[in-house]
């Protein structure tokens, strides 16, 4: 986590609540040439959903909310969406989650979104109302994430959000403090040059210690990795062995949802849905007779093994994956263990900074010379 600069932000009034504080600051930066469009999640016509949306009329802002109560898209697919042919000049002010914005720095990585024009705004979150529970009741789901929003329980968010210890990191541009920070107020944090440049021309100046904002930061982030560890060493359990690994997939249809809005997937030809993998009624039969009978569809363990050896340094956790898929199975859980495991013996933290290599386009002489013979 950014300590932000100087250790100050600025405390806005939010006498309406944090969303409504959000709109009047994206409103007053985009009047103040800040940017020239905003990209930010809002509630769709129907009222029972949520999508990110480029926005350049302010006065469509009302219909904004910054934090929102489910992730539907995840903002990096969106932000790729908008760079992906390079920098064309158009400042855009991008409000998302954490692990969005992590996903988006994991992704200048490895060159699939230009930043130089993208303003990031993140905020503390709560979490998301499971997606599915959300669009059974959508009434209930907003109910359910003011709730936590208000009282910051996310006993009633999804399973991978209560175990998030970084809902809270300061990774885009400018953060917007929620914890810590007396009722009615938003604490707004600059990060680097970019977040300061931002805050000058809303006219404002950090001079708010964000002590307290960190304090309770850090103590939500210490339960919250306390949850991780009782959950990954229960998971470790359940998926131990090949039987157990099968058993905790068993549900899978191989619809691949869970591969298409992984915002670190991003490949436009993946090789599980490729012609090279299109076998003949023959090879299927020729594979059955050898072991006796053959489940259809065919490599369900070898593309969730596969593609979580491309992936997994640069899992955020950000849930999508599961959201996404039909029958429930716990893939965003069973990928926030392994990411955690792999990504700390590496000691690296995808989406912490934009400077920090991905470790495996780096070379050190000793790298795990404790496994060699």
């Amino acid at each position: 986590m950014k300590e932000g600069y100087k250790g100050l932000g600025v405390l806005m009034d939010a006498p309406d609540g944090p969303n409504a504080a959000i709109r009047e600051m994206l409103r007053k930066g985009h009047e103040r040439g800040a940017c020239d469009a905003i990209l930010v999640p809002m509630k769709v016509p129907s009222g029972d959903s949520y999508m990110h949306v480029l926005v350049d009329d302010v006065e469509m802002l009302d219909r904004a909310a910054p934090i929102s109560p489910v992730l539907t898209v995840q903002g990096a697919r969106a932000v790729t969406s908008l760079t992906r042919r390079g920098d064309e000049g158009v400042c855009i002010a991008a409000v998302m989650r954490p692990c969005e914005a992590e996903a988006v720095i994991e992704l200048r990585k490895l060159f699939q979104v230009d930043l130089e024009h993208i303003t990031i705004i993140t905020m503390d979150s709560p979490g998301t109302v499971p997606l599915q529970d959300f669009a059974r009741d959508p009434e209930e789901g907003e109910r359910v994430f003011a709730e936590a929003l208000a009282t910051w329980d996310d006993s009633a968010m999804r399973p991978i959000c209560q175990t998030c210890e970084k809902s809270n990191s300061a990774v885009g541009d400018l953060h917007l403090g929620l914890r810590g920070v007396q009722t009615g107020k938003v604490l707004l944090i600059p990060q680097g040059e970019k977040g300061l440049e931002a805050i000058a021309k809303l006219g404002l100046t950090p001079d708010h210690p964000i002590d307290e904002w960190k304090q309770a930061s850090d103590k939500a982030m210490a339960r919250k990795r306390g949850t991780r560890k009782a959950n990954h060493e229960d998971l470790r359990k359940r998926a131990s062995g090949l039987s157990g690994l099968l058993d905790l997939l068993g549900a899978c249809i191989n619809c691949h949802n869970c591969m298409r809005v992984c915002p670190i997937c991003y490949c436009k030809q993946c090789k599980f849905d490729s012609p090279e993998l299109r076998n003949t009624s023959s090879d299927y039969l020729d594979r059955a007779d050898r072991s006796g009978s053959l489940r259809m569809p065919s490599d369900m363990l070898l593309f969730h093994m596969g593609r979580m050896s491309h992936m997994v340094l640069s899992c955020v956790s950000c849930g999508a994956c599961e959201d996404a898929c039909p029958t429930g199975v716990p893939v965003a859980q069973l990928f926030s263990l392994v990411a955690h495991d792999a990504q700390e013996r590496f000691e690296y933290m995808p989406g912490r900074s934009s400077e920090e290599k991905r470790p495996l386009v780096t070379f050190e002489f000793e790298e795990f010379s404790e496994v060699e013979d």
